[in-house]
């Protein structure tokens, strides 16, 4: 069923990552009619990611090694392209690459693993730059930076996400480990019966929406009329 519904969407010179894509968009199609194809897609849809991220196709023997490489290479890469905290390379990133379950990526189904794709994965310009092993250690390693023994914490941290028992917050995954890394979800301002103020709260409410905080203010103090 699936590879007849692909054909209808490949030509002539149609390109390996157009096939892909056919393959994902195919499988996508039928998720109403049985949620099995909800986790068929978001296979699919991992080997496309793997593509981009290892920059070609891979043998099943060199999956292991090269997942476990591009994840030192890519954190090393964001901080050398100032988008990564320089603290990052401070962590020993063979043992903590040694340290990723691989086998968890197969939790995602293709909702899940679509949307980190489109909005988590940290990216240089618009390559990104992340399996899922990876986004879960990098946003554990953010959250160790500053422990003394930051390489277990950041270990202990990425059990706990990558098993989904805990995950955090959006902007936490947006910014853990990364040159700005605003980690909170709600601000609340409170306002005072100015006119400086109403506008300087304005402002800061437009600085914190810029870096993903949820905002609310309380105008109690504002005269009613």
């Amino acid at each position: 069923l699936l590879a007849k519904e692909v054909v209808k969407n490949i030509y002539d010179g149609v390109t390996t990552d157009d096939i892909d894509k056919a393959m994902v968009l195919a499988t996508v199609s039928f998720i109403e009619k049985d949620p099995a194809y909800n986790m068929v897609g978001g296979q699919l849809f991992l080997q496309k990611l793997y593509k981009e991220i290892f920059k070609r196709s891979i043998t099943e023997e060199e999956f292991e090694t090269t997942y476990r490489s591009s994840f030192i290479s890519n954190i090393r890469k964001g901080v050398e392209e100032g988008v990564l905290n320089p603290k990052m390379n401070e962590f020993d990133l063979e043992k903590l690459s040694f340290n990723l379950e691989l086998e968890r990526d197969l939790n995602f189904n293709y909702q899940s693993i679509q949307t980190l794709y489109e909005r988590y994965f940290f990216r240089i310009g618009e390559t990104r730059m992340e399996t899922p092993q990876g986004f879960w250690m990098r946003v554990a390693m953010g959250l160790a930076l500053n422990e003394p023994d930051k390489n277990e914490k950041a270990m202990v941290f990425y059990s706990l996400i990558s098993s989904l028992r805990f995950v955090p917050s959006t902007p936490t995954l947006f910014h853990s480990g990364l040159m700005r890394s605003q980690l909170s979800s709600c601000f609340l301002t409170t306002v005072e019966d100015d006119l400086h103020h109403i506008f300087k709260c304005i402002g800061d409410n437009a600085q914190l929406s810029k870096y993903s905080g949820g905002v609310a203010n309380d105008w109690t103090n504002v005269r009613s009329t």
